[in-house]
């Protein structure tokens, strides 16, 4: 073992984890929360703009029309981001469909 617990074994080439594409379903809308904020909004080797794009391009339909008004800019990564916890990360609206 090295000094910072690594083991002396072969790397391993792990397949690339796609981002899921969010449909507007909320009751998908926790994979894809998960799932996106460890791979691009926590993500700090990008910024608000690069995020935003990829936040762009893993939403269609509804979740897509949320924000697809908004100019591409650092600022308005955040407010696409929050409107979109907003409108699925609802617990009223999951109440409801329950």
């Amino acid at each position: 073992m090295h000094e910072n617990g690594n083991s002396l074994a072969p790397k391993i080439k792990l397949p690339t984890i796609e981002i899921p594409k969010f449909r507007g379903q909320i009751t998908e809308f926790k994979h894809f929360y998960d799932t996106s904020s460890n791979l691009i909004i926590n993500n700090q080797a990008l910024d608000d703009v690069q995020k935003f794009h990829y936040l762009l391009s893993s939403i269609t339909n509804e979740a897509h029309q949320l924000i697809q008004n908004l100019p591409v800019t650092q600022q308005n990564f955040h407010v696409a981001w929050n409107l979109l916890c907003d409108r699925y990360n609802n617990e009223c609206l999951k109440q409801q469909l329950m």
